[in-house]
């Protein structure tokens, strides 16, 4: 065997690994940014179910000492006394299976899957 020849033949094989690669990351990427937003977000506290808001309403919701607000399809922990606020940075969540938590007032906001 020339040794261009097997040269070659790698160098095929790398791009039909490279080209598959790529198609696959392609194909993940589309349906992981797919407008998959939910209609409903779950309000945990203390792990039972406290509210089921819906999505479609533009409304705010008091949750102890949170402010949640709903507007055009998604959700945010507006304000809470929680001393880091990254609840409140974390900011809007739509898709389904996306959550919010602030960890000190024991909530967890989710947009489920199924509601």
């Amino acid at each position: 065997m020339k040794p261009h020849t097997r040269l070659y033949s790698l160098f095929l094989e790398d791009f039909t690994l490279i080209g598959i690669t790529i198609l696959l990351s392609i194909a993940f990427l589309t349906s992981s940014i797919s407008n998959d937003n939910g209609q409903w977000a779950f309000v945990y506290v203390n792990n039972l179910l406290s509210q089921k808001l819906s999505l479609n309403t533009p409304k705010l919701y008091t949750q102890g000492r949170m402010i949640i607000q709903v507007d055009a399809g998604k959700i945010r922990v507006l304000s809470s006394d929680c001393p880091e606020q990254i609840c409140v940075h974390a900011g809007w969540i739509s898709k389904k299976g996306q959550i919010l938590v602030c960890a000190p007032n024991h909530v967890l906001i989710e947009i489920p899957h199924a509601p």
